[in-house]
């Protein structure tokens, strides 16, 4: 469904909700714009941006948070969860959204129904069952992006921890202190290098891989 309306696309920015994310320009960047979690609080109500837009969450927690801090998004603009621990959901979010990844399930003791999960050496395009793969949101959005055939995926707002002085973008975001950055860095790179093998170009519009 996603692919039959947006097509295939060369680039794709992929807008992570970090301080740094301020500083893009969606009327400036071409390619498919994918909104991380939060992130999605910068997507304009512009049809023409619109048409090139879609807000993507991994995280059932910070799905509820968007929900409630600005619900008009999912008004208009094309939203996809990938559902991991499925305790987390519930009907107050899952009719918010569009497309709904159903994840292959482990049974685990703590938090009962969750995702499996594969070693990063087996990272690659999101199937209609989801296996975790890399730690966050943000691996699996670079693997929801491979749907559309890229041949560069541009990171914004990958700022990996605070940036003078900050954790967010400016808008109005629950924060977190427990947020492995180092993790969730070191996953994106060896990522990286992935996609290298199979002609994918990954690119931090910060520098910071």
């Amino acid at each position: 469904m996603l692919l039959e309306t947006f097509g295939i696309h060369e680039k794709i920015n992929l807008i992570c909700p970090g301080p740094s994310a301020d500083n893009f320009d969606l009327e400036k960047e071409e390619g498919l714009c994918i909104f991380v979690n939060h992130a999605a609080q910068l997507i304009s109500c512009d049809k023409k941006n619109l048409m090139n837009s879609i807000h993507f969450s991994a995280d059932p927690i910070r799905a509820r948070e968007l929900i409630d801090i600005k619900p008009e998004i999912f008004r208009f603009c094309k939203s996809v969860l990938v559902a991991g621990r499925l305790f987390s959901l519930s009907t107050s979010i899952y009719k918010y959204y569009d497309c709904i990844f159903l994840p292959l399930l482990r049974f685990d003791k703590k938090y009962g129904l969750v995702s499996k999960g594969l070693p990063l050496s087996k990272f690659g395009k999101l199937n209609d069952r989801s296996i975790g793969c890399g730690y966050g949101s943000l691996p699996a959005a670079i693997s929801f992006s491979l749907i559309f055939s890229p041949k560069e995926i541009k990171l914004w707002g990958c700022d990996f921890g605070d940036s003078k002085g900050k954790k967010y973008i400016n808008k109005p975001i629950p924060e977190r202190n427990d947020t492995p950055h180092d993790r969730i860095k070191y996953d994106v790179m060896k990522i990286k290098n992935i996609l290298f093998d199979i002609d994918v170009k990954l690119i931090d519009s910060n520098d910071n891989l």
